[in-house]
C-alpha cells in the first residue's frame, strides 16, 4: 500500500526491511527519521504490537462500499 501511495504521489521511495527491531528502537527510528515529534510517533509505533482485523459491521453510505478504487481516492484526497 505504501508504494501504490508513492507511485501516485510521483515519489519514489525506498523500503527496507530492518529484523529485529524492538518496539523502543523502533520509536526512536521512527522520530529520528521522519523528525515527528514522540508525542505522537511512540503510540503508533507500539499500537503495531497489536494484532488489529477490521470487521464490517457498520456500512458507511458513500465511503464503505467501495465504488472508487484506492488509486482514485488517494488521488482526489492528495
Amino acid at each position: 500500500m505504501m508504494q501504490r501511495t508513492a507511485e501516485i504521489m510521483d515519489k519514489k521511495r525506498r523500503f527496507f526491511n530492518v529484523p529485529l527491531l524492538t518496539i523502543k528502537l523502533s520509536r526512536l527510528w521512527v522520530t529520528l527519521v521522519t523528525g515527528a515529534p514522540k508525542e505522537m510517533a511512540y503510540p503508533l509505533i507500539e499500537s503495531l504490537a497489536h494484532p488489529m482485523v477490521a470487521q464490517r459491521k457498520h456500512k458507511v453510505q458513500g465511503i464503505s462500499d467501495g465504488k472508487i478504487s484506492f488509486d482514485k481516492a488517494a488521488r482526489t484526497s492528495l
